[in-house]
This record gives structure tokens, sequence and C-alpha cells, in this order.
């Protein structure tokens, strides 16, 4: 379907946010030609951007409307964060300029425009992580790694009794199910993933995708378990929320250092995003990256996901975090 039932279907999951006008830019990007305009676009504007004011102002109009994402999927890094950088960080900075820093903001910043990836280390305690788990078992979920993806049907979260129904190696649960969760409404509430995001993108940045997912063991292998590269936005970024440990041959995302700025990178050498319950990651998914087909008991870990927005990421999910968000 190009749009989930969800979007009609389950109130729930309904985001009265997105307008007709953007629901007709996510179908124009199944379409190739589309895509090749908005690259081409895009290439041309980074060009024009430093000797003429119109490259930007058309381009930020467009962007505001949900046009031009659909030139992600043909963006080299190189070429992204040229058009980050001359278009939509200036833009964005004017009106939505980064938080005050302080020096450790600083040192996670530059160890992740550097890598791509940046571990915070445990920003919750064991303790928290588990009573965050035994909250998600407690919770109706999706089986599916999105609701978007999902038959939109709820389900108790039961990882065991999941996989022996043959479900889907991932489930899911609605971003409100998500925000609820105490652990992660503390995690948000003190402002130091936004800080690091600002920091990073140079710009205060909307939250604008929570989601919360239990991966199981099994043979098969969901699309992202290959490599793939985020394409939601142009300057975004993306914390992973471990509540389970995990390991190089135990769910740990993979990741390929600095493919979230060069196309000359070692893929046969990725990176295991290691790490304890509790531990936090923050990472540039339009980096090469992808989930891990090794797990050896569920797997629960929570996105948070900050950027500019319009995006496309906004347009095609109606599971988004509520819409103050978007202020």
């Amino acid at each position: 379907m190009l749009r989930n039932r969800l979007l009609s279907s389950n109130p729930m999951l309904r985001s009265s946010h997105t307008s007709m006008l953007e629901r007709v830019v996510f179908v124009l990007n199944f379409f190739p030609p589309y895509n090749l305009a908005c690259w081409l676009w895009i290439r041309l504007c980074t060009r024009l951007a430093p000797s003429a004011a119109f490259p930007g102002r058309a381009s930020w109009w467009l962007m505001q409307r949900a046009f031009l994402f659909g030139g992600l999927r043909h963006l080299s890094p190189e070429d992204r964060t040229a058009f980050a950088k001359a278009i939509v960080v200036p833009a964005l900075a004017r009106t939505s300029p980064a938080i005050e820093s302080d020096p450790a903001t600083r040192a996670s910043v530059a160890e992740l425009s550097a890598r791509g990836f940046v571990a915070l280390g445990p920003l919750l305690s064991s303790a928290d992580a588990k009573a965050a788990v035994d909250y998600f078992c407690s919770q109706d979920g999706y089986a599916s790694q999105t609701p978007l993806q999902s038959d939109g049907v709820p389900r108790k979260c039961d990882p065991q009794k999941l996989l022996g129904e043959g479900q889907e190696r991932y489930f899911c649960f609605s971003s409100q199910t998500s925000l609820a969760c105490p652990q992660v409404a503390d995690l948000l509430s003190d402002g130091r993933l936004r800080k690091i995001a600002a920091g990073y993108l140079g710009f205060t940045p909307v939250m604008y995708s929570v989601n919360t997912i239990v991966t199981n063991e099994g043979n098969d292998a969901h699309y992202v378990m290959r490599m793939h590269r985020d394409q939601d936005a142009f300057a975004c970024v993306t914390f992973f929320v471990c509540w389970t440990a995990v390991a190089a041959r135990n769910g740990a995302t993979i990741y390929v250092p600095r493919s979230h700025v060069s196309s000359d990178v070692d893929v046969s050498r990725p990176t295991y995003l290691e790490g304890n319950a509790g531990d936090v990651f923050c990472v540039d998914t339009f980096g090469l990256h992808s989930g891990n087909r090794e797990v050896t008991g569920p797997r629960f870990a929570t996105w948070i996901r900050f950027g500019s927005a319009p995006n496309l990421g906004t347009v095609q999910d109606p599971d988004l975090v509520p819409d103050h968000q978007f202020a």
C-alpha cells in the first residue's frame, strides 16, 4: 500500500498535521523522474548558493512544502553535506539557533562529526532499563519494525509467543506509548539529547520520531538488516537507547565509520555499537548502517530522532510524536 491503513483506520496513529499536499508529495517519491529532478535541483542550487540568494530561498520554500526530499536517495554523503551547509543549516540557524553548548556536549559532537556515531555511556541505570522493558512488555504494539509497516492490529508484547507464531522478527510501539514510558520521559526532560543534536546540526531541531523496537531471534532477514542509509532529511540525527545489553553477536547495530560524510569508506570493516542496558548512542543514520541478524534473546531499544521538519519521515509516517513538537 502507498500509505498504511493506519492513516485512516487507527485514530491513535493518525497524523493530523499531514496535509493533502504532503500526501501528494509522498506519492511522488515513488516516481524516479521526480526523484531525479529533485537531485538535479539540489546539485544546481548547491553550486549557485554562494553567489546568489534565490537558490536558497527557493529551496527552503520547497522544503517547507515537503518537496526535494526525493533527491536524498540519489545523493552521496558529500552532496548531502554540501546542500545542508549551503541551504538548510543557514535557514534554520536564523529561525532556530543552536542551544548554548558545554565542554561535554562539544566533545560528543566532535566525535560524532568525525566518526558518525558517539557512545554517550549509561545515561540510565540498569534498574531503569529493566523498568522500561517491564513497561513495554505490558503494552500493546505492532508486529513490525514500525507501526507504518505493520498490519495495524494491536497485539500484546510477548516476544516468545510472537516468535512461536512465526511473526515478524520486529515488534514495535506507537510513539505515544514510547513517550509515556517514564524512563523515556526522564531521558528527554533534561534536554541533553536535544543539546547534542543542536550542537551537531547547527540549529535547534525538533524531535520528529520516537519508536521502540523489540528484535527477536530468528533466521529471516528484515530489509533493515542490510546496509542502508536513512533518507529522512538533509540534517537529522538519531539517538538509540539500549534497554537490554547488545553485542556483536547479540543485536548491536552495525555502522560504517565516516560513511555519513564520505563515499570513500571500507564497508568490509564496520563497527558494532556494543553497550550495556541503559547505554545511549548518538548516530548520524545517513551513514551506512544495518540491523544485526544475530540476536540471542529479545532486544529492546528506542530510537529518538531530531532534525528539521517537515521532512520525508514526517510526511510518510502517520505515527509521529505529538503535533506540538512541530510548533
